[in-house]
């Protein structure tokens, strides 16, 4: 949810009853709570929000939690207390009244000692908006010899339709339920700068490659992919957003200096190669790792995943935030860690939840170099794999149990006073502290690069051991709901 406005309720402004919930720029005049996270097994990460209370509220609690939450730059006034955390589990530390930088109801979950206590703070970018096209500049491949009626490769049809010189390609249904097909490889370039299949599929084993053009930004929507192994690819320096799709067995590979925007996108499986990646509502299904941040930065707003496979490997000193995650951990057996972190960083909120007790057993599993006070044993190359399974706060769910909301966070594995040096990034202290810091600017502190260590590994990692040989793997808790910052690199 976001920039929603709330005025004159008579109960409560916003209630929140066991769901996974990301909100940014509320706003709420009232005078009743702003907001109630009323279940134990809810989340609700909260950002750049103003809730103000007017006559009647000074007694009240701007948000009353009894679940999990992460609140990041929001103000309350008029109210008594910013949140007032009643959670079973947490801290039962109140956030005050005023402008709160950071506050979780939980204590941080992490993999190390010297982990970060609060959140990366990567900037949440507004997906660019682009216009629409008057009609005389959309352009089909039917007008080029391309049929979703004839089963045959439709590639050239569609590389001579974008260079055209028209603006907008549209695919048409197919009027016998077929599709068209694209086995080759299509450049998106020249004057295109929008690609829609108003909701028809899309078949084939090609790619859609985004390269440099004309257009000062592409945008690709509407485009129904499930059937095939279709792949999009952003290789460009310009701005690309892909919206609105639904894939098969393909995957999106960014390898572009330009941004990409991903909105409301199902996918199987996706690749970020040293570049930025602006996530919202993002679904990933694969059986396998859903996500590769290999040196990228990756910001994501409302995750929603299924089955098996590590939901996010970040790598090389690449930085991934995510912002509200639903984990339905339904399908396979899960015999690879939830997150993966190698010589980068990584903070998120998420809950996870299966009716199967088929839960992931190492929700963070952690590479640190040889001098990070970590708890994980020492491998052959003199570095340390973490691993946090049973022991974290999770207990088995059962077919009865909704989602137990953690806090991720990470340490940083290279340089850490460089990244992450007190005078730059201070932590405010518990809530409720007389600890009051201005927040950094982003310049000085969310968008500073992550330093290369001085060595790099130069054989293969060993392979951890089996969650079964793990005494901390074999462990168990009957903690029953918990909220943590697990953080990496």
């Amino acid at each position: 949810m976001e920039f929603i406005k709330l005025h004159g309720q008579r109960v409560v402004g916003l209630r929140n009853d066991g769901q996974v919930v990301s909100v940014r720029g509320l706003e709420s005049d009232n005078r009743v709570t702003a907001i109630e996270n009323t279940s134990k097994n809810g989340l609700i990460t909260l950002l750049d929000s103003r809730l103000t209370g007017t006559r009647g509220a000074a007694t009240l609690p701007a948000v009353i939690n009894s679940g999990a939450m992460f609140v990041r730059d929001v103000n309350t006034t008029g109210y008594a207390v910013g949140v007032k955390n009643i959670a079973e589990q947490g801290t039962r530390q109140d956030a005050p009244s005023g402008d709160v930088r950071e506050w979780v109801s939980h204590a941080p979950y992490a993999a190390q000692s010297g982990s970060r206590k609060s959140s990366l703070r990567l900037p949440v970018k507004e997906t660019p908006i682009a216009p629409q096209d008057a009609l005389d500049q959309w352009v089909s491949p039917a007008e080029f010899g391309g049929s979703p009626d004839d089963d045959l490769d439709d590639t050239e049809a569609v590389q001579k339709a974008i260079d055209s010189g028209r603006t907008t390609l549209y695919f048409p249904v197919s009027t016998n339920k077929k599709m068209w097909r694209i086995d080759g490889t299509v450049l998106v370039r020249g004057a295109i700068h929008r690609i829609t299949s108003l909701e028809c599929r899309l078949a084939g084993t090609g790619v859609f490659r985004v390269v440099d053009g004309a257009a000062p930004q592409v945008v690709l929507d509407r485009i129904d992919l499930y059937q095939g192994g279709l792949s999009l690819e952003q290789a460009s320096s310009r701005p690309v957003t892909f919206s609105g799709m639904i894939f098969g067995s393909g995957k999106i590979i960014d390898n572009g200096a330009g941004d990409l925007f991903i909105e409301d996108v199902c996918v199987g499986q996706f690749v970020i190669n040293k570049s930025n990646v602006w996530m919202r509502q993002y679904n990933p299904e694969s059986k396998e790792r859903k996500i590769l941040n290999d040196g990228g930065t990756l910001g994501v707003l409302g995750l929603k995943t299924e089955q098996a496979g590590t939901i996010c490997e970040t790598v090389d000193g690449g930085r991934t935030e995510i912002l509200g995650g639903f984990i339905y951990s339904q399908g396979a057996e899960k015999t690879t860690p939830m997150f993966v972190v190698k010589d980068a960083q990584m903070t998120a909120t998420v809950g996870e939840t299966t009716w199967n007790k088929r839960n992931f057993r190492t929700i963070l599993e952690e590479t640190a170099d040889s001098n990070s006070n970590c708890n994980g044993e020492s491998n052959k190359v003199g570095r340390r794999v973490v691993r946090c399974s049973k022991a974290s706060p999770f207990r088995t769910p059962t077919r009865r149990d909704p989602p137990w909301p953690t806090l991720i966070s990470t340490r940083s594995t290279a340089n850490t006073s460089a990244i992450f040096d007190e005078a730059c990034c201070p932590w405010p202290g518990p809530p409720g502290s007389s600890a009051s810091t201005p927040p950094p600017s982003r310049a000085s502190c969310g968008e500073t690069p992550i330093p290369k260590a001085a060595t790099r590994r130069s054989t293969p990692m060993p392979k951890p051991e089996s969650d079964g040989a793990n005494p901390a793997a074999a462990s168990s808790t009957t903690t029953k709901n918990s909220a943590s910052t697990c953080s990496s690199g």
